[in-house]
């Protein structure tokens, strides 16, 4: 059996940044990052305050689950899942984006496991809130997932592949590198920091092509 950890937006989806087009169509672009470009990496939890608690708060919902609607997945994707499963492969999907699309990603390509952030809805809103129970997962938060479903699994290191894409997989491409596993770099661009810490990169927008590494 292997294990094999997902990102999400440009690996599953084609989709690069799900929270920055959700800025887009509730009108918080410019404000939106601002923020993140300010505390990204130096303060996430105040990122959460200032987005969730405070831009986002009392925005409708419906432009959410309208973008985890629409949002499509990248070619070859189905295929590719469905070849892993007949491997007797356990997948995952570890992102900082919406659990609404992972959820909807574990349904229609029969994932295992999914970790990824909430936005908390009531009747319609986005509802303000500063809670990080909501926003578990950030660029240096990837590695507690894949441990917990490793040790649930009793794999050794050596049976775990990460499929990575841009920056935010660096410290958990990084992890898999030290405990003897693989780690592939799907990406159509470039990612010079994240291809150093790749074993093996996949240059296209084809899913697919994965399937010979793993």
């Amino acid at each position: 059996m292997k294990l094999i950890a997902f990102d999400m937006d440009g690996v599953i989806f084609k989709h690069h940044n799900f929270w920055m087009e959700l800025h887009r169509e509730l009108g918080t672009l410019e404000e939106g990052t601002a923020l993140t470009r300010q505390y990204v990496k130096t303060d996430y939890p105040r990122l959460v305050r200032e987005v969730i608690g405070r831009l986002w708060a009392g925005k409708p919902a419906k432009p959410y689950f309208d973008l985890i609607n629409k949002h499509q997945y990248v070619e070859g994707a189905e295929g590719a899942f469905k070849k892993i499963r007949k491997r007797e492969s356990k997948t995952m999907i570890i992102s900082s984006g919406p659990y609404d699309l992972a959820l909807r990603a574990q349904r229609d390509l029969e994932i295992d496991y999914i970790f990824a952030n909430g936005l908390p809805i009531k009747d319609g809103f986005i509802v303000g809130t500063d809670d990080m129970n909501y926003w578990k997962i950030k660029d240096d938060s990837k590695v507690e997932p894949l441990e917990e479903v490793r040790e649930e699994l009793g794999l050794d290191g050596g049976e775990v592949i990460a499929v990575v894409h841009d920056k935010n997989d660096i410290k958990l491409a990084r992890h898999v590198r030290e405990i003897g596993g693989k780690v592939i770099g799907f990406m159509f661009e470039p990612h010079e920091e994240v291809e150093k810490e790749c074993t093996t990169i996949v240059r296209s927008n084809d899913l697919s092509g994965i399937l010979e590494h793993i």
